[in-house]
């Protein structure tokens, strides 16, 4: 009889061993841009599997994949579950557009992975890319966690020839090249410059400097083996900080951004002393209409902030803002709370100590040994 198990879901960028694509419960982490007929941007903002599922990603591309489309891809992102990388990835290998990846701060694990599928990668000088080896976690006993180790030395050999092929399409000659398997294999994550991937025939061209994307909450961050430069790790309690007021600003809609009061003559001179008397012109809703009402309140239910629905109501708020004002909330809120990484740990009745989870399992199976 199968020794039942348990999983413990863990919020990282890890090999998940499951049969199906994971159940994004965050925004959609890409978004669709039409530059011309032919050049659609697509910014990929997010963590693969999680902010960014394969099966949405293609669908919304899939319109744009015959020859004469250039897909741009702008890349921001730490990486994620790799069975949906190679979905995304093999899509990109296959289709007959052009397919870009312009690295806007770090394309990191999976992120790298996707970006070796493009036809060309174009890096500014302070963009990254990061390379590692795909790692999980598995509870089980010794021949389950060769079986896994084995699984996940499969699937690193696999990214690595993707990322060598990569370097022979962009170099031709790769003799005297730096070996991408040595990097891989040297148990680190590799944060590799601009430059560094140029050499290496990861990238095509270094363009210059851009505004720094920051891409990483410092709590993933956390999770690499090696230190991520600071300028890709967001600060969210600067963030909040800086655009704190932007709720306030929707409640009161009559004040601009420096606290001046818009509907006095003596601070905005554009601001008539009396109203005209037209009787043709068009009169301001006294309210918001019933649509937009009940998306605000959908909205804040969704945010789980129900009570903020009618201040948004009565300021007659754009949906925009709302949603803006509610993601800053929402991040003010993370902001305050306090993980500890480190999961429970009890003992079994052998003495050895455990993760809560393994040891209920090993509880369970002595208490039935007994019987």
């Amino acid at each position: 009889m199968p020794k039942d198990k348990k999983t413990v879901d863990l919020e990282t960028n890890v090999v998940r061993f499951r049969t199906e694509a994971p159940k994004s419960k965050l925004a959609q982490g890409f978004e669709v841009k039409a530059l011309a007929d032919d050049v659609h941007e697509v910014f990929l903002y997010g963590e693969i599997g999680w902010d960014i599922s394969a099966k949405e990603f293609i669908e919304a591309l899939q319109p744009l994949k015959g020859a004469g489309n250039t897909i741009r891809i702008r890349g921001n992102t730490p990486g994620g579950d790799v069975t949906e990388g190679y979905a995304i990835g093999n899509w990109i290998k296959e289709v007959d557009a052009t397919v870009e990846m312009h690295v806007d701060g770090m394309v990191a694990s999976m992120g790298s992975y996707i970006a070796a599928c493009c036809d060309t990668v174009v890096m500014p000088k302070n963009s990254f890319q990061m390379i590692h080896r795909p790692w999980g976690f598995v509870a089980g006993n010794a021949e389950e966690m060769v079986a896994r180790a084995e699984v996940l030395t499969r699937m690193a050999e696999m990214m690595l020839e993707t990322y060598e092929a990569k370097q022979a399409r962009t170099l031709g000659e790769t003799d005297g090249v730096e070996s991408i398997r040595d990097i891989m294999w040297s148990n680190d994550d590799s944060y590799l410059t601009a430059d560094e991937c140029l050499a290496l025939g990861l990238a095509d061209e270094v363009v210059d400097e851009i505004a720094m994307a920051a891409c990483i909450r410092k709590d993933i961050a956390d999770r690499f083996s090696a230190a991520i430069p600071d300028e890709l790790i967001l600060d969210e309690d600067a963030q909040v900080e800086e655009e704190g007021d932007d709720a306030a600003a929707i409640e009161d809609p009559t004040t601009d951004p420096e606290g001046d009061d818009q509907t006095d003559p003596e601070t905005n001179p554009e601001v008539e002393t009396e109203p005209k008397d037209d009787p043709d012109a068009e009169q301001e809703p006294e309210e918001l209409p019933a649509e937009d009402q009940d998306k605000i309140r959908a909205a804040c239910e969704a945010f789980d902030m129900p009570d903020r629905a009618e201040d948004f109501i009565v300021a007659k708020a754009s949906f925009a803002d709302v949603k803006k004002a509610l993601w800053k909330a929402k991040a003010a809120a993370d902001a305050e709370i306090e993980t500890d990484p480190t999961p429970p740990v009890r003992e079994t009745p052998h003495g050895d100590a455990y993760p809560d989870q393994r040891a209920d399992q090993l509880n369970n199976q002595y208490a039935a040994s007994l019987r």
